[in-house]
């Protein structure tokens, strides 16, 4: 059910015809009813979507089912409702220990890491460490060749740069071309596949009949809208040429 999934944001009282919404929906599937109730929820609804949810004076329910829904995803995506058990549309408090075993584990916890457990003891604390941390860089100082403070302020020393003469630059490009002219070079996708032959990860998202001999272009699918989707979602636009033995070729163009 929707609401077992959902709760609401602390700050989040606009959303109270939402959960509402919610919570009538879910009775009615536990009930096996299809007829909405007479005074359902409908607040929720943007102006420009009732005309389409209104038939007449009756509301069609599909309707009024998707609009539930839409709202749902968007008071999701800005923040305002949260997902349990969701690892990107969970709420805050749920990556952190409760906080009655974080009162069992707190004494200790601070203990062993060499800080003081009352809030009150922080600033003097701090202040100690930064002191004794100026009081050793002073003493070191004389004897420091990284670093220096003058009346011109910091002096940090740099590392000799080294100079190469016309000879080594000559060996040097020679040596670029050869690398160049002798490094492998392998399309993304043959690599992605003979990696794969290895790991075996697009059998993951295989149906179970399909797992045992796989075909080429079917792994280049897997691959393609699994690893780019999951790991490369910084592109925007990836296009895919699958050069695998097939009868021709598979270009996927993805939009991640």
């Amino acid at each position: 059910m929707c609401h077992d999934r959902l709760q609401a944001e602390p700050d989040s009282d606009s959303n109270d015809d939402l959960l509402a919404a919610i919570n009538i929906l879910n009775q009615m599937n536990e009930d096996g009813r299809h007829k909405l109730p007479a005074n359902v929820p409908i607040d929720f609804i943007p102006q420009k979507m009732k005309a389409m949810v209104m038939q007449g004076k009756k509301l069609n329910k599909a309707a009024w089912e998707c609009a539930l829904m839409t709202a749902v995803c968007d008071q999701i995506k800005s923040g305002n409702l949260s997902v349990k058990h969701s690892k990107r549309f969970a709420t805050l408090d749920a990556f952190f220990i409760p906080y009655p075993e974080w009162a069992d584990k707190r004494e200790a916890f601070f203990a062993r890491a060499g800080l003081p457990a009352n809030p009150n003891e922080v600033e003097e604390y701090l202040t100690k460490r930064l002191n004794k941390a100026y009081d050793d860089f002073l003493q070191g100082l004389p004897q420091n060749s990284y670093v220096q403070v003058d009346e011109k302020g910091w002096q940090v020393s740099s590392d000799p740069s080294e100079k190469l003469d016309s000879g080594t630059y000559s060996r040097l490009d020679s040596l670029h071309a050869w690398l160049g002219k002798h490094m492998r070079t392998i399309k993304l996708p043959d690599l992605l596949i003979e990696v794969d032959n290895e790991l075996q990860f697009s059998r993951q998202f295989m149906p179970s009949a399909d797992k045992e001999r796989p075909g080429a272009q079917q792994v280049c699918e897997v691959l393609a809208l699994q690893v780019f989707k999951q790991g490369w979602r910084e592109l925007t636009d990836i296009a895919v040429p699958c050069h695998y033995p097939v009868k021709g070729i598979v270009v996927l163009a993805i939009q991640i």
